[in-house]
């Protein structure tokens, strides 16, 4: 149950860094290397960004250091569904409160943050005690470089869709 604790710690510290990350763009000077991880605008697109380096770089750091505690597989699948279910969570939970009730606000964008985290540690969780099978981890997170991929992609070429404009 090991995993558990780490995946149940990871709420607040991917939430304290996701937030850090927000704003490193601009400290950095607007360094196009710091824009491929991290918000280069207001898009909601550029806002799925504070989970997906965080989260990645959180468990790798977590299984080097526990691996013994650890079923690879599992854990880098269960990664992956954090990674996916937060991003999709993001633009989801903001299109829902802006478009039933009319509001924008920064308070209710940084709890997006933190209820896009907590679902995905949840459901990271449900998989890694459930799941009877998971993906090689090497899938996982050759799965988990390929989104980095596409996420650098549309910085440099951002489609014409609502999510990528401010």
């Amino acid at each position: 149950m090991k995993y558990k604790k780490f995946i149940l710690l990871s709420i607040p510290i991917l939430f304290v860094i996701g937030s850090l990350f927000h704003m490193i763009y601009e400290w950095s000077g607007e360094n196009l290397l710091i824009g491929f991880i991290a918000p280069i605008n207001e898009s909601i697109w550029e806002h799925t960004k504070l989970v997906l380096i965080p989260t990645f770089v959180y468990y790798l750091v977590v299984y080097i250091l526990k691996k013994n505690d650890l079923n690879k597989n599992k854990w880098f699948t269960s990664c992956l569904l954090a990674i996916v279910s937060s991003i999709i969570a993001i633009p989801f939970i903001f299109y829902f409160y802006t478009g039933a009730f009319g509001v924008e606000s920064l308070i209710f964008d940084i709890i997006i943050l933190l209820i896009a985290i907590t679902i995905g540690s949840l459901l990271a969780i449900h998989f890694y005690k459930y799941a009877k099978k998971s993906l090689p981890a090497i899938v996982s997170i050759l799965v988990i470089i390929l989104i980095i991929v596409i996420y650098i992609i549309f910085t440099l070429n951002p489609p014409n869709l609502p999510i990528f404009t401010v």
